[in-house]
């Protein structure tokens, strides 16, 4: 219901990601980032320590439940992805951190209408999959998975070439979440 009404939107040219950003990725950019001063670690958070978003936490690295973690440690002044998941998405990530991985290597995040239209492949499709269907073959979706992420290109690319664009994980986009205004 907070998706309407439908609307026409038109996008200029833009670049985006085939996969999601695995573990491996975010942890190079962590060591990269705290290297250059840009980020700290406090208690099980990595945060920003300069720029727009100092102080803001960039990723959790264990999640308030206690029994969950990101799959990247810290240790002896090293992030690494944990061995077996480096190529799974990075999780527990915040909007601040994967909007300053982006601006860090220079990229942005995409705006929804640009995500949107990524996912769709080009075409009014519900879902992100070769041709908007969904199923366990074509995605990694909540009660028809192995519940938890997996390994990024995992399942069939969409029409655009673009691998997990419904299901896996959760992804971030430039806007801000709201209502659209009629």
């Amino acid at each position: 219901s907070d998706e309407k009404p439908v609307h026409a939107v038109t996008v200029s040219g833009f670049e985006i990601s085939e996969c999601e950003i695995t573990n491996a990725q975010y942890a190079k950019f962590l060591n990269e980032a705290l290297v250059s001063g840009d980020v700290e670690v406090s208690d099980a958070d990595v945060r920003g320590r300069t720029g727009p978003w100092k102080g803001q936490i960039y990723l959790h690295m264990f999640h308030s439940s206690g029994n969950e973690n990101c799959y990247i440690g810290y240790k002896n002044g090293l992030f690494t992805a944990e061995a077996g998941r480096e190529n799974w998405p990075v999780v527990f990530v915040t909007w601040h951190g994967a909007k300053a991985f982006a601006l860090f290597y220079g990229f942005d995040l995409p705006t929804e209408a640009e995500w949107e239209y990524a996912c769709r492949g080009g075409g009014q499709f519900e879902y992100g999959t070769g041709y908007g269907s969904i199923s366990g073959k074509k995605a990694n979706y909540w009660n028809n998975g192995p519940n938890h992420p997996v390994e990024v290109g995992n399942y069939p690319k969409n029409s655009f070439g673009l691998f997990a664009m419904s299901g896996n994980v959760s992804e971030w986009c430039h806007d801000v979440y709201r209502p659209y205004s009629s």
